[in-house]
């Protein structure tokens, strides 16, 4: 499987950062079980059998460069949650109407624009946006559709339910598969067994995912 250019998946959901290395930008929705009890005994009450999500899913879909389509939708999807920081923040904020260039695999002409802004405020802010909305990006390292898919049917099937035999009831639905994949990387949504306020390196965090790896490291 080395020719799926992953890196683990509670970095999967990061992948989507590989575009938003421009932005800084979050597209990583809170926690989406809550949290109840844990085993803490030696022995797992159950854990995810590899070989089983393999003989399930499959092999991860190979590596692909992203498609016309697929890059104009992941940069309209991105120009919207570059928007939507803007307004955070400054909620009178109008919208331009910014032309694109063609993508491209160069982050240097979005990076000399966004250095020739000048001051802070709303009109920086602005001009910010529309440095992101001008200078498109192709979304190298992105997951493909298929990769995405079986990202959600690992969640789905496997997951989740393990989440579930340590005492993680979920509080939101996943939503479709199809809509999961083709929103990704914004798509805002992952299950993730952390109470609220509790780290990631809290030892209870880390047991639930010793047992239940949203990480698909393991797989290559």
């Amino acid at each position: 499987m080395s020719a799926f250019r992953t890196l683990p998946a509670a970095a999967l959901v990061l992948l989507a950062l590989v575009g938003c290395t421009l932005a800084g930008c979050t597209l990583v929705a809170p926690g989406s079980v809550n949290a109840g009890s844990v085993d803490k005994g030696e022995s797992p009450v159950s854990a995810i059998d590899q070989s089983a999500v393999t003989e399930a899913l499959g092999a991860i879909p190979p590596f692909e460069d992203p498609t016309p389509a697929r890059t104009a939708d992941y940069n309209a999807r991105f120009a919207d949650e570059q928007w939507t920081a803007v307004v955070v923040n400054y909620p009178d904020a109008q919208r331009p109407d910014v032309e694109a260039l063609d993508p491209v695999d160069d982050e240097g002409p979005l990076n000399e624009c966004r250095k020739a802004v000048t001051g802070d405020g709303v009109t920086a802010a602005v001009a910010q946006y529309s440095c992101y909305v001008r200078h498109p990006t192709v979304p190298r390292g992105v997951l493909s559709y298929d990769q995405a898919a079986y990202l959600y049917d690992y969640w789905t099937r496997f997951v989740l339910p393990c989440y579930a035999d340590h005492g993680f009831a979920p509080v939101s639905d996943p939503p479709s598969r199809d809509d999961f994949a083709t929103a990704w990387p914004f798509a805002s949504w992952r299950p993730n067994p952390l109470r609220s306020g509790q780290p990631p390196t809290d030892p209870e965090h880390q047991l639930v995912e010793s047992f239940c790896p949203s990480d698909l490291e393991w797989s290559r």
